[in-house]
């Protein structure tokens, strides 16, 4: 991948990480995998995969997660492919000042001009900030669309 090809993305990854819903909290970035123990208190969360590009594609639609209490979205997602017997997979690559980008889930990769972008289903719109600072509350919904980015320059 050429040196313009990674900083486009990003950039892309910076526009969709800071955007404009109010479900979910922003708080201090995580992005490692819980530690679960039996005194751990759990919510139930939600995800769902959509692509709006052409072919086929292995969606998901409201898969229950259950993950520790103010989670972030890294982490409901580290359980949900750790638990989920395959039906969600994600590959991403973590940068110190950015946090997680999510480059591939269930198989699909972002292609320019195709990326993946996170959506808080409660208000329908981006999340706020990224998803290691995303905070679920109980019962949230969280949507991973692969669609197009508009350029805006």
């Amino acid at each position: 991948m050429d040196v313009t090809k990674l900083l486009l993305t990003a950039v892309v990854s910076c526009v969709y990480l800071f955007c404009s819903a109010n479900g979910a909290f922003c708080g201090d970035g995580i992005a490692t995998e819980p530690e679960i123990s039996p005194e751990t208190e759990l919510m139930t969360y939600y995800l769902s995969v959509t692509s709006l590009a052409d072919g086929p594609f292995p969606g998901v639609d409201l898969l229950q997660v259950k993950a520790p209490v103010n989670a972030s979205v890294t982490q409901i997602m580290m359980l949900a492919q750790k638990y989920s017997g395959g039906d969600f997979t994600f590959d991403s690559t973590y940068h110190e000042t950015w946090g997680t980008f999510v480059h591939t889930i269930n198989g699909v990769s972002n292609d320019d001009p195709y990326y993946w972008f996170l959506y808080e289903e409660i208000d329908g719109g981006q999340t706020n900030c990224g998803a290691d600072f995303v905070r679920a509350r109980e019962n949230d919904h969280f949507h991973w669309v692969y669609e197009k980015y508009v350029y805006h320059y």
